[in-house]
């Protein structure tokens, strides 16, 4: 499974996760720190807590032979808000910058893309769901077809968008949302600890999630081409 392929899988995790076991929001996390400031102070580790069963019930089995919990999915916790306001006077498309041209230029891009993307495939077959936006030359406008393309497809009622910027020799997709500069593709193909969670940026439009290029590395194309890519 290729790096865009794992951070995809990571959204819809996310979004099929049960509510108990996403991330919290700040009021949330407000609230569950000040019950735990509350809270009884819980055993030492490594201290043995035993409950006595009643009369004619098995005694439970030792810690030893319980199964050990599962261990929790890591989700991205960074959350960065688009200014939509600022994108709309940029001329980019967003749900509360009405019926205008561009947006309707991009459903009519949109369209064959996710009929494609979703279209039934045979075992062995590649996914469909990767659209690769790129130009001969600079400044040509693949940054920005692929935000508008990203925003485009987040405003359908039932797909979630990644959108991943692998111009790690220009990157800009942060810079043209008016975003500060963040860890992302390169970080994951330098160092095999950082997760794909403390790389991804999920937005306030809650069906599009970013993947930056990341860290500048004179070693980007190696990188790009080697396995773990």
């Amino acid at each position: 499974m290729s790096i865009i392929e794992k951070a995809a899988s990571r959204i819809d995790l996310k979004r099929n996760a049960p509510a108990a076991a996403r991330t919290p929001e700040p009021a949330a996390i407000d609230a569950i720190e000040a019950a735990a400031e509350a809270a009884p102070i819980a055993p030492a580790p490594g201290v043995p807590v035993h409950a006595t069963p009643a009369p004619g019930e098995p005694a439970p089995a030792p810690a030893a032979e319980q199964a050990a919990p599962r261990p929790a999915q890591k989700f991205s916790t960074r959350r960065v808000e688009l200014d939509l306001n600022r994108m709309r006077d940029l001329g980019m498309v967003t749900a509360a910058g009405g019926r205008t041209r561009l947006l309707e230029d991009f459903r009519v891009i949109k369209r064959p893309l996710l009929q494609r993307a979703f279209a039934e495939r045979k075992e062995g077959d590649k996914p469909g769901n990767m659209i690769m936006v790129t130009s001969s030359l600079p400044g040509e406008g693949k940054t920005y077809c692929a935000i508008n393309l990203a925003m485009s497809i987040a405003m359908e009622l039932d797909h979630t968008v990644l959108l991943v910027d692998a111009d790690v020799a220009r990157p800009s997709v942060l810079r043209s949302l008016g975003l500060p500069a963040h860890r992302g593709l390169m970080d994951i193909l330098l160092d095999d600890k950082v997760d794909m969670a403390d790389v991804m940026l999920r937005t306030n439009v809650d069906t599009l999630t970013i993947l930056p290029a990341g860290t500048s590395t004179p070693r980007a194309t190696e990188l790009l081409a080697s396995s773990s890519m």
